[in-house]
Order: C-alpha cells, then structure tokens, then sequence
C-alpha cells in the first residue's frame, strides 16, 4: 500500500485477531458508536453540505501530514475514491461480519444509498483524472449481467425491476384487451370511432359481464404480482440472502453523526412540521387542481364533448401540472428529509420515499376528487371525463416525465462540464448522481395510474407498457452517459419493494372516487342524476 504506511501502527492485520465489538443494545442510540473500543465524538457535516459522505470514526490523530492526507483529499472531493484511514475504519467495523466483499468499502451516497467502493484507489498526482481516463465505459446495449458485474446487483435490479414491470403490463394487455375487443365490436354504433371507443362508456349494456370478468382478472393480477416479484427477484438473488434486507443498515454503521446532537423532541418537532408542511403544499395543488377543473366545466358547459376529450387542453394543463409539481416537489422532499436531522440513513430514506411517493398518489386522488365536485351537477356519464384524464395522465408521464428525468441531468452535464474543463481535473464529481430510489419511485408512480384506470380505460395497459420501454432504455443512457458512474449497490430492497407493490394495488384498490372497487362495485351504474348506460339500471 503506497500511501497507507503511516497508519499501521494502528491496528493489527492478522487474521485471528478480533475486534471488540459491543452490542448496540449497550450503547444507546444517541451515544457516539464505539469502534475497537474506541468512542468517536466527532461530528462529520452531513452529504448535504460536503460532496463527500461522512466516514464512520476518526482515525488516531497525525503528527505531520503523510502521503495518505494527500490522497484523503482527493477522497474528499469524489467519495468514489477512498483514503486509507477510511479503510482502517471500515476494517474495524466490518471485520469479522463478512459482509462486505473483498477488496471494497462501504459509503453513503448524498442521498443515504449504502454503496461498496473499491478499495485500491490511494496515492498518484490528479487520481480522479486519471482514472476518468482508465474507466472503459459500459457499452449502451451491455446485458445486465456486465451492468451487474461493474456495479453491483442492487445497480442492475433496477433494470430487471423496469423489465418485470413490463412483463406485468403485457399479461394486463392481454386481459384487457380480451374483454375489451369483443365488447367494443358490439358497441352502439351511434359512438363514432375516436378517442371516447377508448372507455368503457362506450361499451354496450349487454357485454358488460365480459367487461366485469376481465377487470376483476385485471385486479386479482395487481394483488398477485406480488407474491410472484418475491419469488422471482429471490431467484434473480441467486445467493445466500441476508437476514437483513439491506446488510449495510446494522447499528454503527448508518449513523449520520452530525444528526446525534438534536434530541428526540427536537425531531419530533421537524418531522412534524415537515409533514404538516408536505400536506399544506397537497392542499395547495388540490384547490389549484379544482379550479382547472371549474374552469373546464365552465368553458365547455354545453359541449360535453369536447370537455370529456382527451384532448381538451384543460386535461393536459391539469395533468401537465402535476407531472411538472412531483418533479418539483423532489428537489423540495430533499431539502424537507434533510431538515427532519434523523439519526439514520435508514430513517431517512424511509421518510423519503414515503413523502416522495405519498404527494404523488395524493395529486392523483385530489385530481379525481376534484373532477368528482365539478362533475356534480351533470347528467352525462363521468366516466368518459375520468377516462380521458386517466390516457392524459399516461401521455404526459410518458412525454413531460421522461423528458424532465432525462434531459434535466443532461443540462446540469453540460452547464458543469464547461466548469469542470476550466479547473483542469475530474468532471465526475460535478456530474448528478444516479439515484435508485428514485427510478423506483418513477415505476410505482406508473403503476399506481395504471392500475387506478384500466378498469375505466382497458386500453391503458398498452400505454403503460411504451412509457416503461422508453423510459428503460433512457435510464441506460442517463446511468452509463449523463450521471457519475454508478455506485457499486449490492442490495437490491427486495422487500421493500414488495411492500410498496402491495401498497401501490390496494391503494388503487380503494381510493375514492375512481378506485377499482367503487367502479366494480357498481357505484356508477345508471340512475335518474346518472347517464351511464354501460352499467344497466
């Protein structure tokens, strides 16, 4: 080791020799973590204020700087590149846990991701420059297998996940279609070919036991699919699993130092008003949402066609609108999770993803609910207007989403790229990160449009499915081309995702008013305030 010489005297390399490693259940969790019975009271910044993430305890401290302090510097400046004393660190806490391979370390993303970096990166002039060089690029059409190998398995399961998705849409194609081309074929034939065939409104009275079966197949499938994603990510595991779903998140090691310092109700106090906060910003969308939706009423009072068209251009502002606030409401959830100091990158991911998420299905309800209000002195069927919302919802998904998620980070490349040429050095640390999580979010977000409508829009299965191919196939580009080079992720949340598959279907399930069991229930079926024909008396 070039750089690491002066720190050996720290600590012993031999195999046999163990290190001391107390029971979290000594040590509670707002008590400093001691390593080899050593208690670290330093505080780190947290990743929001520092490109680097924080290291775990402070090495001894030095007389005069060594080659190892100059190598620490580059590790500060790109967490891809790690110092020897973090490895000394890193050896005490995983020593003898056999969890972390060979040859790696583990680090934190700026966004909490537990990640592995390789080990071997110490010593040399300008490191990050120089291996920028070194590192061939992955081939665009690279099989998984290769994305899995350079970066780890939790890496490449996001494009396993992405292809899962997609065989899921295309056994829900089947099933709709199954219903939907026999029924549609018996339709009056007073519905002119267009847009409105789309819906079930448009079915007649007699096929709707056809339409009935079919989407009750649909929605057994949604609650199925989990179960089968278990099964089949355990397969694509293909190794001992963890006992843990995330073998990083262990006491000691998550701990966001700088956060230790704010006490309980002091935390208490910032989740609470973080969430207050998240839900004052829903309301805001929602009566922004309700006034577009008064003003489609008001403007096509006596054209109800052209109001319940899909393109009416009162559906694609509203729906525009929320793709536009979730991709805003993501840069503010950052700043919120970070404002809520928790103790644990665990914790924080957790609130994350749960207000990330969450503010997305509440946009979509609130879009229902307030269409639901507007709608409440009409005589015509509802479902057209819902369903024409449902296919603007998936086509602005499909154009304004992936456009923002994917030439977003290419605009921050090329603005910092410039920046990066004038410091002679790397232009990695500069570039965005490539967030897991997020894509997955981006998947249940689809999912959950998906399986709200196509009881109302059997068709959508098929635009759920071309939103995902392109998205798949410009996530490689935005990973391998745009973003910093992927971290090394090796879990791949299989569980969590599973709890977020239930969630998403049940959700779907029972939201009110467009929810699968109101809809099969019968809850628009035709009455005197009522004119929806397809659904009988």
């Amino acid at each position: 080791m070039g750089g690491g010489h002066s720190h050996h005297h720290h600590h012993h390399h031999d195999d046999d020799h163990h290190y001391y490693r107390p029971s979290p259940q000594m040590y509670p969790m707002n008590q400093p973590y001691p390593i080899n019975g050593v208690v670290s009271t330093t505080h780190h910044p947290p990743p929001q204020y520092q490109n680097s993430p924080p290291s775990y305890a402070n090495a001894p401290p030095q007389d005069e700087p060594t080659d190892a302090d100059v190598a620490n510097e580059h590790a500060d400046r790109n967490p891809m590149f790690v110092s020897a004393e973090d490895q000394d660190q890193n050896d005490r806490l995983i020593q003898g846990e056999g969890k972390v391979p060979e040859g790696y370390l583990l680090k934190f993303t700026a966004a909490g991701q537990p990640y592995l970096a390789a080990r071997d990166m110490e010593g040399g002039e300008d490191e990050e420059a120089m291996s920028e060089h070194l590192v061939t690029k992955t081939p665009l059409n690279a099989p998984l297998e290769e994305i899995e190998k350079r970066y780890g398995l939790g890496t490449a399961f996001v494009f396993h996940f992405k292809k899962f998705i997609m065989v899921c849409n295309l056994v829900l194609i089947i099933c709709g279609l199954a219903g939907y081309i026999p029924a549609i074929l018996d339709r009056d034939t007073s519905i002119s070919w267009g847009t409105s065939i789309l819906f079930i409104s448009a079915l007649a009275p007699d096929t709707y036991w056809m339409w009935f079966s079919t989407a009750s197949v649909m929605v057994a499938l949604s609650l199925l699919i989990v179960p089968i994603f278990l099964f089949w990510a355990a397969r694509i595991e293909k190794r001992e699993l963890p006992k843990h779903d995330n073998p990083y998140y262990w006491a000691g090691v998550d701990i966001i130092t700088e956060n230790l310092k704010y006490s309980h109700r002091s935390r208490l106090f910032r989740r609470f008003t973080s969430y207050f906060f998240t839900l004052f910003l829903c309301a805001i969308l929602c009566g922004a949402t309700y006034g577009l939706e008064q003003l489609n009423v008001r403007m096509y009072n006596a054209d109800s066609r052209t109001r319940n068209s899909v393109w009416n251009p009162y559906n694609f502002a509203i729906t525009g609108f929320i793709s536009i606030a979730n991709f805003g409401w993501h840069v503010i959830c950052d700043k919120l999770t970070s404002f809520e100091r928790h103790r644990t990158w665990g914790r924080y991911r957790q609130s994350q993803t749960v207000k990330l998420f969450g503010f997305r299905i509440l946009n979509v309800s609130a879009m229902y609910l307030s269409l639901k209000w507007a709608y409440a002195a009409d005589q015509n069927c509802v479902l057209e207007a819902i369903g024409s919302k449902f296919l603007a919802l998936m086509l602005s998904d499909l154009f304004v989403t992936n456009a923002f998620e994917f030439f977003i980070p290419l605009l921050k490349l090329l603005i910092f790229k410039n920046r990066g040429q004038s410091s002679k050095g790397s232009n990695e640390s500069v570039k965005p990160e490539f967030d897991a999580s997020e894509e997955y979010i981006n998947s249940f977000y689809r999912l959950f449009i998906l399986y709200l409508g196509m009881p109302i829009v059997p068709t959508l299965p098929i635009i759920a499915f071309v939103s995902n191919l392109i998205e798949y196939h410009l996530d490689r580009v935005k990973m391998l081309r745009i973003c910093q080079q992927p971290k090394r992720l090796e879990s791949i949340m299989k569980k969590r995702l599973a709890l977020l598959l239930l969630m998403t279907a049940l959700v779907a399930l029972f939201s009110y008013p467009v929810g699968s069991a109101w809809i099969l229930s019968g809850k628009y079926r035709h009455t005197s305030e009522l004119q929806c024909f397809f659904f009988g008396d």
